[in-house]
């Protein structure tokens, strides 16, 4: 009987393909005809290979698929082939001892096997260092590269002739620093910096506010080389503390649901990234209307050195009457003449003490305060404030500090925006302020805020939702300098901006006295949008695992509200006339960039307080300190008996910084330990 194999080309031995790139296609062999693989591919690669296949079966190469050196260093994917040579018994035992699964094995003829392992991310100067340490680990195979990978394309290779047959295969994923720590190699990858561990952050992008705030964000950050987020934080804060009691929004039917413009901002960034450079290019918009207002007071202020003056002569001459009234008092027997005396004695003096003019300084900004100064600065300025402080870790050690209590109930009150915060001292007299209002922004650095983060995150700090209303937070993850493109501010742009803020800090949307009837609605459409926004955030947000997080979170469903009124006042301002067109109701449109705003937000929120990010990341931090003084391989116990601060003897917190510390290349697991891993340092930390 003829041989059926006859005439076909017989594939080499040394040549194979089981898989390509893993983490794109993974693929297993189900069944094979005799003229033509079939296989089953996961991906999205599948008309490729099955091209690439029916091409290689077309020339009678009979496989099921092919790659070829250039693609292989297109998906920096490494192919190694281990031979090994022996009786059977001994091939079974040289795949068992193996610590890395292989992607595949074949037996060529009786005594061979080919031990093949896909690795992904790796290079091929990579590649080359792995086969130079497997090559020294074993004397009894041979390492080598494969610039191809093919696979027969007969279903039993015994019957029909071949020589070379699957005896295993493996579809997972394996990695370079994975394959090369397990195979315990002495190589090295360069330490990763430990910051940037966590979740992704969204950019900023323009859409997020009007057309005039946007380009006077990108114009800015364009001339200052920082990011644009340092910038759109301070300048929707400032905004907000101009609109303060000017105008309120109304997003629901529900009209005791009034939200008022009061925006707690906060910019996280390491120093020298240019945060104050791009705060400082938002709060010099203020420079004019405050220099204005100032001119104003030292005006007025002269004008009322000589009634000052006039007034104290007037109140000498009341005194004088005052004491001969009340002499001729004391001399009158009669009660009822008394009386009448002591009465138009206490009338003169009213009447002199209520012409008593003071003067009160219109202020926009302050960053210094103590409750006593911000009570009376809030007093004197019923439409609000906005509080800068340049390093707000400041603000936030204050008013957790015992004796401040006071200060931080206000700040509290504060950002409510309504209400009645009632004053009472022995030694002074009763103090009321009413609906007091208040912005507050400033500038931290990550490693400063990081402790205070973690308490918060653990629940040490005092629940009373203080850091909570910092809604606008950021800590955007900075562009390499090839990437910042600096060009000057277009002067047009910052001309309009400019103009927007006078404009805004003299205007008055309402002419009601009553703060509560200064409100806006949403239109039907945008507050359709908002509920059903709101409705889906909610559940998205109660499946996080952070309790932080969520308290943050709960915070936007006023927040939208604010945003997109801001969006409004924003849109409504027309340059060309320089003023504000009217309007009777909040847009969809504002309250499409409010959500996407928000969306950025959230973003920068969950990595901020995902405790596996931050409190696993402190740790880490804190156990690299140690990696310099350790020498030769060192177990998780040495770790706790260390009693660092936040981990002290907690075995899982230690576990969690080990696992992000080998993550990074900071260090890596030994082989050589069967009952407790061990683990050794990256040499490349000591040079």
């Amino acid at each position: 009987m003829a041989d059926k194999t006859k005439g076909r080309q017989q594939p080499s031995a040394n040549v194979f393909l089981i898989k390509g790139e893993l983490s794109k296609v993974a693929y297993q062999v189900k069944s094979l005809s005799r003229d033509q693989g079939r296989s089953k591919v996961l991906g999205n690669e599948l008309p490729k290979i099955k091209k690439l296949c029916k091409q290689a079966n077309e020339s009678g190469n009979n496989i099921s698929a092919a790659v070829d050196n250039e693609w292989l260093k297109e998906h920096s994917v490494g192919l190694i082939k281990i031979s090994f040579t022996g009786t059977k018994d001994a091939c079974d035992e040289f795949i068992r001892d193996l610590p890395v699964e292989p992607s595949s094995v074949l037996r060529v003829g009786k005594k061979n096997i080919e031990v093949v392992y896909v690795i992904n991310r790796c290079s091929t100067a990579l590649r080359n260092k792995i086969i130079t340490e497997l090559s020294a680990q074993f004397d009894n195979a041979t390492v080598s590269a494969l610039s191809h990978y093919l696979l027969p394309a007969f279903h039993n290779h015994r019957k029909k002739g071949f020589k070379v047959k699957q005896i295993s295969s493996s579809t997972d994923e394996l990695k370079s620093f994975d394959f090369i720590s397990q195979f315990d190699l002495d190589i090295w990858p360069k330490p990763k910096p430990l910051v940037e561990a966590g979740n992704k952050v969204m950019k900023y992008q323009k859409e997020f506010l009007p057309i005039l705030a946007s380009r006077f964000i990108l114009d800015g950050a364009c001339s200052i080389g920082c990011v644009p987020d340092y910038i759109a934080i301070p300048f929707v804060t400032l905004v907000a503390s101009l609109m303060g009691h000017k105008i309120h929004s109304q997003p629901t039917p529900d009209e005791s649901f009034i939200v008022a413009p009061i925006i707690w901002g906060m910019v996280i960034g390491e120093p020298g990234t240019k945060k104050s450079p791009a705060s400082s290019l938002v709060l010099d918009l203020l420079k004019e209307p405050i220099d204005e207002y100032e001119k104003d007071f030292n005006s007025a202020k002269k004008k009322h050195k000589s009634k000052d003056k006039v007034h104290d002569v007037q109140l000498k001459l009341v005194t004088e009457q005052v004491k001969c009234l009340i002499e001729e008092a004391n001399n009158v027997k009669a009660p009822k003449s008394q009386r009448r005396l002591f009465r138009q004695a206490e009338r003169l003096f009213q009447e002199i003490l209520e012409d008593k003019f003071e003067l009160v300084k219109k202020r926009l900004i302050t960053s210094d305060v103590t409750f006593a100064s911000l009570h009376k600065m809030l007093r004197d300025n019923p439409n609000g404030l906005l509080l800068y402080v340049d390093e707000i870790i400041g603000l936030l050690s204050k008013v957790h500090r015992k004796g401040n209590e006071e200060l931080k109930a206000y700040l509290l009150q504060c950002f409510n925006g309504f209400g009645v915060f009632e004053v009472d001292r022995a030694t002074t007299e009763h103090q009321s302020s009413q609906d007091a209002i208040l912005s507050v922004f400033g500038t931290i650095q990550p490693d400063k805020l990081r402790p205070f983060i973690e308490k918060v995150i653990e629940g040490k700090e005092e629940n009373d939702g203080f850091f909570n209303r910092f809604n606008l937070i950021t800590a955007p993850e900075l562009p390499s300098l090839s990437d910042i493109e600096y060009k000057p501010m277009d002067a047009k742009v910052h001309a309009k901006v400019q103009s927007f803020i006078i404009s805004l800090c003299e205007h008055e949307f309402f002419n009601h006295d009553d703060i509560k009837k200064r409100v806006v609605t949403f239109s039907y459409d945008a507050e359709e949008l908002y509920l059903s926004w709101w409705r889906n955030f909610q559940k998205k947000v109660e499946n996080s695992d952070s309790d932080s997080f969520k308290s943050h979170c709960r915070k936007y469903q006023s927040l939208v509200p604010k945003l997109a009124l801001i969006n409004q006042v924003i849109s409504s301002y027309s340059p060309s006339k320089d003023e504000f067109n009217p309007f009777d109701e909040v847009e969809i449109r504002c309250v499409e960039q409010a959500i996407a705003f928000t969306e950025y937000l959230e973003s920068h929120a969950r990595k901020l307080f995902d405790p596996l990010v931050n409190i696993t990341l402190v740790d880490a931090q804190r156990v690299s300190e140690l990696l310099h003084t350790i020498t030769g391989s060192f177990v998780r116990r040495d770790i706790c008996q260390r009693n660092l601060s936040g981990i002290r003897r907690d075995s899982e917190r230690a576990q969690a910084a080990l696992d992000l510390l080998e993550k990074h290349y900071w260090i890596k697991k030994s082989r050589h330990s069967r009952k407790t891993q061990h683990y050794v340092v990256n040499p490349q930390l000591s040079d």
